[in-house]
């Protein structure tokens, strides 16, 4: 199976100008985000013992799943509601899905190794480094195909 981020053909130029309103898009999206993830890690910060317990190696996984779901609907859903008209395909969605397991994976660690970075650090971090990555990705034309060579 051979995977292909941007098919070729008559519309190629149309995919890259496409390319670059996703990228537009996503960093717009980020900084939204922002200071909502801020937020959550400032909160992580001041009930770093609960959190820590509870989301560590040995935490509860119903209370992980809980506080995933919490992140999607306080942060995530309201985006994937804005772009749902725009992607029948569900990707987008799927992708915050991704993102909110992601994120609370990395809450998990930062607490577990005793916050080595700033709040601001790591919620810029995951704004602007990780999740446009994944809005492009999810937008640029992503699929699989079958390779019969």
């Amino acid at each position: 199976m051979e995977l292909s981020f941007w098919k070729t053909g008559p519309n190629h130029k149309n995919k890259l100008e496409m390319g670059l309103i996703i990228s537009k898009r996503a960093a717009s999206i980020a900084t939204r985000l922002e200071p909502f993830v801020e937020s959550v890690f400032r909160h992580l910060e001041k009930h770093e013992k609960f959190y820590r317990a509870m989301l560590g190696k040995q935490g509860d996984p119903f209370f992980r799943v809980l506080f995933q779901d919490l992140l999607s609907e306080l942060i995530f859903e309201p985006i994937a509601n804005e772009t749902s008209s725009e992607d029948p395909s569900h990707q987008f969605g799927m992708a915050l899905r991704f993102y909110s397991a992601g994120f609370t994976g990395i809450a998990s660690w930062w607490l577990e190794n005793g916050m080595p970075i700033s709040i601001e650090q790591a919620s810029q971090h995951i704004t602007r480094d990780i999740l446009p990555g994944y809005l492009r990705l999810m937008g640029s034309g992503y699929h699989t195909q079958e390779n019969h060579a």
